[in-house]
């Protein structure tokens, strides 16, 4: 039997006031966040050396590539790296690199365990292209390729799992 916890409030108010878990989950936060590191760094606090922190975030490559794919008005504002918060509203704030949140990790005593992309095919059709798809093919896709790393770097989210070493 397993049992569960759920809390509702922000993460600075409330991670300072939390014990360590086993298994922290944090999916898409860290791209709305003013300060994604230093907030990320809370929620890292909170996981029990030997635990696991799940985190997905929104993956800055995505968002470069599907901009320029779409043209137009995107690509001076991407070229000139001025491109975050432009356009539509719904895009978080700080997408981040996968790269520089491994590294991250890393440094704070973090073993990446397993790092997939997520919607690494999907996000980049087009809607006449999308309707000719079989879902369940393109499903099948997206799983086969989803952790090879040119695949992987490029969906539209990035989902890692992270153990926290144990000291000593």
């Amino acid at each position: 039997r397993l049992e569960a916890s759920f809390h509702h409030a922000s993460i600075q108010q409330l991670a300072p006031q939390l014990a360590a878990f086993d298994l922290v989950i944090c999916h898409a936060v860290v791209e709305w966040l003013a300060t994604p590191l230093e907030t990320l760094k809370q929620v890292m606090d909170r996981v029990k050396p030997g635990g696991y922190l799940s985190l997905m975030f929104y993956n800055r490559n995505a968002m470069v590539y599907k901009n320029i794919i779409r043209g137009g008005w995107r690509l001076e504002p991407i070229l000139n790296d001025r491109y975050i918060g432009v356009g539509n509203k719904l895009s978080p704030p700080n997408p981040q690199y996968p790269f520089e949140l491994i590294q991250f990790l890393q440094n704070k005593g973090f073993d990446i365990k397993q790092h997939s992309g997520i919607r690494v095919f999907s996000d980049y059709l087009n809607s006449e292209t999308r309707r000719q798809t079989n879902e369940q093919e393109l499903l099948a896709l997206e799983q086969q390729y989803c952790r090879m790393p040119t695949y992987r770097d490029m969906g539209r989210y990035v989902h890692l799992l992270a153990e926290k070493k144990s000291p000593g």
